[in-house]
């Protein structure tokens, strides 16, 4: 009784559809759809008021029977009226807890199906977003009926269009990580789905100099094109980026990439040993389903023996954030070809690695990026130096040292910008000729 008590009493005063006359109630009676609830509750009402008209109680049966037919829009009480020369109001029935957004969800379905279809995914996840008229109205409406059983309207419409696509796709509902997020706004009838992005971990060997890591606009045109960057409207005409990022843009058929490095090496600088790590963000993919053999394959093939990636892997967005705060601290070791002004000898060298083994390097942002970065003082690590004779003026040197150091200041001293440096304790002037990354931790 009290069930049907309230939903008269709701009725008497809204236009309430089947659905949303079940969803007031919708945690009692579970494993009935609020369709099917509303329906049930509907027809209770009317089987009451019929039981009211048998018993020659016409009048509170006709008015009952009336309150459904034009606010429940129950089909049965309109032929029982007509019969009893009781006129309704015949205007088009439009639900006031839902204002008929729930008789358009298969409407919305199908274009989203239809939308899907060039996307590979296996998962998905719904939202919606609905006028906030009808969330206040419902809000009012559970408040002056008391009814603590009510289900909100966008959580039933997000469960019903996501079990209906389900399905209707064979697909499955992923809240934390779906491979695709479909949002329907019913205020302005727009469908978006949105293929969530692909992380790819990776390291790459740069095995040629004069590549930079990323996209680099010339500093005089900002991208224009003039005489100093020959109308290319570029500083460096090659990126790691662009030979790692542009064959996986076309394997996966998406809209763009992201490139993630853990830290940078200079542009005339190589990276050989194991590879410096990194991630690819590969954002509205249309194809997700790559093996990541063929992903190095074809990066390797296209790169003309530019650059090379291994050790790729399928990873969450987290990694980024990660690699990132590591490149700051991790260990790096370096080769470096040094060239010194006058001879060098075996016992230069060997107080050389005496003096930089497990020492902090202090060191002001380096004159030649100083347009670029923040001007600063950083301390780094340096664990050891190895260094070898390569002619009387010319000698090697393996730097071993936390991420972010600037080699070649160290080498030179940057006018005293870097301190210690090789031209300090040699006590003569150094600079670096050649320069490779050969691992990163």
């Amino acid at each position: 009784m009290y069930i049907t008590e309230v939903a008269l009493k709701v009725m008497s005063e809204h236009k309430v559809c089947d659905s949303c006359l079940g969803r007031l109630f919708s945690m009692l009676g579970r494993n009935i759809d609020n369709h099917n609830k509303g329906k049930a509750i509907k027809t209770s009402i009317y089987i009451s008021a019929c039981r009211n008209l048998f018993k020659g109680n016409c009048k509170d049966g006709a008015k009952i029977l009336k309150i459904i037919a034009e606010n429940g829009d129950f089909k049965p009480a309109h032929s029982i009226l007509r019969k009893l020369n009781i006129s309704i109001n015949e205007k088009e029935f439009i639900c006031e807890l839902c204002g008929g957004l729930i008789d358009k969800i298969d409407e919305y379905i199908h274009n989203t199906i239809e939308k899907l279809k060039n996307i590979e995914y296996n998962t998905f996840a719904v939202g919606v977003t609905i006028p906030p008229e009808l969330m206040s109205r419902e809000d009012t409406i559970r408040s002056k009926f008391k009814l603590p059983y009510a289900e909100a309207l966008k959580r039933e419409l997000n469960r019903r269009i996501g079990l209906k696509m389900i399905l209707l796709t064979g697909k499955h509902v992923e809240f934390k990580a779906p491979d695709v997020l479909v949002h329907m706004d019913f205020i302005r009838g727009v469908i978006n789905v949105k293929a969530r992005s692909i992380f790819i971990f990776g390291r790459y060997l740069k095995l040629k100099r004069e590549i930079s890591q990323n996209i680099w606009i010339c500093n005089n045109c900002n991208g224009l094109g003039c005489t100093q960057c020959n109308w290319t409207g570029r500083k460096y005409q090659i990126s790691i980026e662009e030979l790692i990022g542009g064959p996986i843009l076309k394997m996966f058929d998406a809209k763009k990439w992201k490139f993630h490095g853990a830290g940078r090496e200079d542009v005339d600088a190589r990276v050989l040993g194991r590879g410096r790590p990194f991630v690819i963000e590969v954002i509205e993919p249309k194809r997700r389903n790559i093996k990541l053999e063929d992903i190095a394959k074809v990066v390797n093939d296209s790169s003309g023996e530019l650059v090379k990636i291994q050790d790729l892997a399928y990873v969450s967005k987290s990694l980024i954030k990660d690699l990132k705060i590591k490149a700051k601290i991790t260990k790096k070791t370096y080769n470096v070809k040094i060239k010194v002004d006058g001879d060098v000898s075996e016992e230069e060298l060997r107080r050389l690695a005496e003096a930089f083994r497990n020492i902090i390097v202090e060191q002001r942002t380096p004159i030649r990026v100083l347009r670029r970065r923040a001007d600063k003082i950083r301390r780094k690590k340096i664990y050891s130096v190895d260094a070898k004779i390569i002619s009387n003026n010319v000698f090697e040197a393996i730097i071993t040292c936390q991420g972010g150091l600037y080699i070649k200041e160290v080498v030179s001293g940057d006018n005293g910008r870097t301190k210690p440096s090789f031209t300090e304790i040699l006590g003569k002037k150094a600079m670096c000729l050649e320069l490779d990354v050969i691992d990163v931790e």
